[in-house]
């Protein structure tokens, strides 16, 4: 069962709603469900909350760049010794289309930055990936600039959907 679960995601307003934040989105709507607050003081490089479900499930919001969220990781997996299955991380899939759910363990890190900063760090890809579809850019648009981008209000409409559906059937809490 997963005890850590990461909602991957860049810092600061300006990123705040774009696609490649569906990590933290994600677990800010897990949060709200639950009726929890994530700590305003910045712990591992990141903000945390927690609830119970069977057992206690620890909420991380990495406050760090994308490419630099394996850190905050890995600081919260020694300080709790959580081994690499007791952890999810939550992002964004271009590979899916917008509004679908795909969850994979050990897999590679498919070009996503954060995905494969936590690779090199943990030196390990055995854990839980939570994948939330955002679709692929349909002009020539460049991979970076369209995950940076915020999403339209239909495509709003389907993620909130998604996500409400995902928390109802605790898709969050992936048994071995």
């Amino acid at each position: 069962m997963i005890k850590l679960l990461v909602g991957l995601s860049n810092p600061g307003k300006k990123y705040e709603s774009t696609r490649h934040n569906i990590g933290k989105i994600y677990l800010k709507e897990l949060a709200k469900h639950k009726k929890k607050v994530f700590s305003r003081k910045k712990y591992f490089f990141g903000y945390l909350t927690s609830f119970i479900e069977k057992k206690k499930i620890n909420l991380l919001v990495p406050d760090l760049f994308m490419n630099l969220n394996g850190i905050s990781v890995e600081k919260v997996k020694n300080f709790y010794k959580f081994s690499n299955k007791e952890i999810a991380i939550v992002h964004d899939e271009i590979d899916l289309p917008i509004g679908k759910i795909k969850i994979c363990f050990g897999k590679y890190h498919n070009g996503h930055n954060g995905v494969k900063n936590i690779i090199e760090i943990l030196k390990n890809k055995d854990f839980y990936r939570i994948k939330i579809g955002i679709g692929r850019p349909k002009n020539k648009t460049d991979i970076s600039d369209f995950v940076l981008k915020n999403f339209s209000e239909k495509e709003k409409k389907i993620i909130k959907n998604c996500i409400k559906i995902s928390i109802k059937s605790k898709q969050y809490l992936i048994y071995n």
